[in-house]
């Protein structure tokens, strides 16, 4: 047995008393309660007065008690004994508490200035807490500021937005009307249901107004539809931009069977040179009229 275990063995009385407990490993405060509660009742029988032991209850330090008057004599031996007993639980149960060594002053000390140390620590927190909540106010304050100010440019941006609309539309009328003059009973270029091909066809014939300084050669058209009639490959057709369908590796549209022949991503790629719009079958037809590749004649 450890002797540390041994010494915590209640002694052996000269009198007869009800067993205790052994305290547990390390001792608690329950097991200082009984040690005390017995060594009164050794104490008092010193003096030779009755002894009343009172019923086990839950709360009574002396466990498995019963009731039963008494008159009982101790010797001074079995009161040196079970002080001796009592102050080793004591010692125990303080040194498995962390209080050996202290006296209660010293304890209460500790707890008064771990207390102050606690209260100043939350007194920091609270008023850092409070510094932080006023700033966090600074910030969403400011944070309104801008948001109104985001406010005032999106309305300052919806007013650009109209205004650049309105202008748009001016600027599509008028070269609607411009383009229609040019074309005469060809206005069906231009009818806004036709807007993206049409928007496509002005950006590159203004492109090529701008750039080079001259209009698309509308000469070839009528020139193509006299040769691609009697049977004779048409004249190559320059793109808005003023460059060659043979400079973009594309095949030259010579008959009436070139064109049916061109596939989805060539004929795009000549819709895209000559400013037309529309699906592949579209496209294709717009080419014929647009280029004057016509069949021939019978």
């Amino acid at each position: 047995m450890d002797p540390d275990d041994e010494d915590l063995i209640p002694p052996t009385l000269s009198i007869t008393l009800p067993p205790i407990p052994l305290p547990s490993r390390p001792p608690t405060k329950e097991d200082v309660d009984r040690a005390e509660y017995l060594m009164n009742m050794v104490q008092a029988t010193l003096s030779g007065k009755h002894l009343v032991v009172c019923e086990y209850v839950d709360t009574s330090p002396l466990s498995g008690f019963s009731l039963a008057p008494m008159a009982l004599k101790a010797s001074r031996e079995d009161l040196d004994n079970i002080h001796n007993y009592y102050l080793r639980v004591c010692e125990k149960y303080e040194q498995s508490a962390g209080l050996a060594g202290h006296t209660v002053t010293d304890v209460l000390v500790a707890i008064r200035n771990e207390m102050r140390a606690m209260r100043e620590g939350s007194d920091r927190q609270f008023r850092e807490i409070g510094r932080q909540v006023r700033d966090l106010g600074g910030q969403v304050r400011d944070l309104g500021g801008q948001v109104r100010d985001l406010g005032g440019q999106v309305r300052d941006l919806g007013g650009q937005v109209r205004d650049l609309k309105h202008q748009s539309t001016m600027q599509l009328d008028l070269t609607n009307r411009l383009v229609q003059s040019m074309f005469g009973v060809r206005s069906e270029v231009v009818q806004p249901a036709e807007a993206a091909g049409y928007c496509e066809y002005c950006m590159h014939f203004c492109y090529s107004r701008l750039t080079f300084g001259s209009m698309p050669n509308f000469n070839s058209q009528a020139r193509n539809r006299e040769l691609t009639e009697t049977g004779q490959p048409a004249m190559e057709v320059v793109f808005l931009d003023g460059s060659t369908p043979s400079s973009h590796a594309l095949a030259p549209l010579q008959y009436f069977q070139d064109i049916q022949a061109l596939n989805s991503n060539q004929a795009r790629q000549y819709a895209r040179g000559h400013g037309i719009g529309g699906t592949v079958g579209e496209i294709k037809n717009r080419l014929s009229e647009e280029l004057g590749i016509v069949q021939p004649a019978e």
